[in-house]
């Protein structure tokens, strides 16, 4: 995942298909709006797009990479400079990648794509749409589905306002999408949400920034439509909307 990150160009991604509007995700909060949570960590991008550098974590991790090929295990095992656990020596670098058919997601993949292939991964994309991934390839019930897909794309998660990933990447969260477990990320969930610490999310925050339980991707902007009537007294009521979280509580509407 370390090597697949440093192959998101974000800020190109932003540029290309946002026409600007948006802004880099590092963790699983987005730089804006601002948050007093936001860890330090996460202000600059700790896998900066570098094909070259995904290279030499692959390498450096076991792996014969064959530019514009495909990628193979060359050192099988779970020590340094050996490919991991549960991989044969041989394997391929290739999976298939199933993407939610709405721009710019196709657009946001297929760049992925490019880049991953000249690092020798190779990504078989497969269009799709969000109600179908989430009624099949997400179904519990339903493992012949499941074991279709290797990695998916469907648009993201949404948070409260409360910015923990509490549900989504605890083990057996209800929101889970890839079975992602870890030990340290649990008890920081755990913190976040039950500990007097208030540096206890910006602790969270600052772990996803560099496990990378899925990968990040750039947040675009979001345009709603409102009549003039309607106002709010401070700005942060209105702020959260760029994080699909709607507080008409407090609104109120003017004559």
């Amino acid at each position: 995942r370390q090597a697949m990150q440093h192959l998101e160009d974000q800020q190109g991604q932003i540029k290309a298909y946002f026409n600007g509007n948006g802004v880099p995700g590092y963790t699983t909060v987005a730089q804006y709006p601002p948050t007093p949570f936001y860890p330090s960590n996460a202000k600059t991008n700790p896998y900066a797009f570098s094909v070259s550098t995904a290279v030499s974590v692959l390498k450096a991790h076991g792996w014969n990479v064959v530019p514009n090929g495909t990628d193979t295990c060359a050192h099988a095992g779970t020590g340094p400079g050996e490919c991991g656990a549960g991989i044969p020596a041989g394997t391929k670098l290739a999976f298939n990648l199933i993407y939610n058919s709405t721009p710019p997601i196709p657009q946001e993949v297929t760049n992925l794509a490019s880049n991953a292939k000249q690092a020798g991964i190779q990504i078989t994309l497969q269009g799709s749409n969000f109600n179908y991934m989430i009624q099949n390839y997400n179904d519990a019930a339903s493992p012949a589905n499941a074991n279709k897909w290797a990695a998916e794309d469907f648009g993201g998660e949404g948070f409260t306002p409360y910015p923990t990933a509490f549900g989504f990447l605890n083990t057996n969260g209800s929101g889970q999408i890839g079975n992602y477990s870890n030990s340290t990320a649990d008890s920081l969930i755990s913190s976040s949400i039950t500990s007097p610490n208030p540096n206890a999310v910006t602790n969270e925050l600052a772990f996803f920034a560099t496990n990378l339980p899925v990968m990040w991707q750039p947040l675009r902007d979001h345009t709603y439509a409102w009549k003039t009537n309607v106002s709010a007294t401070q700005p942060e009521a209105f702020e959260n909307l760029t994080q699909y979280t709607v507080t008409p509580e407090f609104w109120y509407l003017t004559k």
